[in-house]
């Protein structure tokens, strides 16, 4: 049932799928110069929430949309 594959053969797997699909011809995965890039390997899924919130807020704050809108309950 199933593969057995190392941690190593995982990570280079993924290498390579990455590799691919920053290279392919058509719609290549990349970055967009404002993308917040952030590394969630070592955090909870609780903190990481929190910290997602805050970036958001953060940056709904900065476009200074002087918006009025309704909280929803």
């Amino acid at each position: 049932m199933g593969q057995d594959y190392s941690v190593r053969d995982i990570i280079e797997k993924l290498k390579e799928r990455d590799k691919r699909d920053k290279n392919r011809k058509v719609s290549p995965l990349i970055c967009v110069p404002d993308a917040i890039v952030y590394d969630n390997s070592e955090i909870s899924l609780e903190d990481l929430n929190k910290e997602i919130i805050e970036i958001v807020e953060k940056k709904y704050k900065s476009l200074n949309l002087n918006m009025n809108i309704k909280k929803m309950c």
